[in-house]
């Protein structure tokens, strides 16, 4: 019977595990489309969350574990926008799309409808190309 009660007693002297502690609650707050792109230009090769903490503690953030996208080459994309611009070739593939569509120009029905898709195609290039440099269209 005291070996019983020995291990009881063993048991019930265990010093009780320290409570568990949460996790601190995050902190919220809205920023715009360009601020966010602003403070992740800021944050170089930190996170957004170890660049934020090292400007409101001013202290030293942590370095990204995982690599970042490429930098955009704006002066590489504004080449090839005004580039595109300049060749004029939008309005020349729209001339010989329309002399096709009047009958001015012998095509078969499926090179009118490739010049057209090459219309549409030179068009959202032209169209992705103003979004990444983050200018106004005309």
């Amino acid at each position: 019977m005291t070996v019983q009660l020995h291990s009881h007693f063993a048991e019930a002297a265990k010093p009780a595990l320290p409570p568990r502690r949460k996790p601190p609650r995050p902190i919220s707050v809205r920023v715009t489309h360009q601020e966010r792109a602003e403070l992740e230009r800021e944050a170089g090769e930190k996170t957004l969350s170890a660049y934020v903490r090292s400007v409101l503690f001013d202290t030293p953030g942590r370095r990204r574990k995982h690599s970042k996208p490429p930098d955009i080459d704006r002066v590489a994309l504004a080449r090839v926008l005004a580039l595109l611009g300049h060749l004029g070739i939008a309005p020349d593939l729209k001339v010989i799309a329309e002399s096709a569509r009047r009958g001015t120009l012998e095509c078969s029905p499926e090179l009118l409808i490739e010049l057209e898709q090459a219309c549409r195609n030179i068009m959202l290039m032209r169209a992705d190309l103003i979004r990444a440099l983050g200018i106004k269209a005309e």
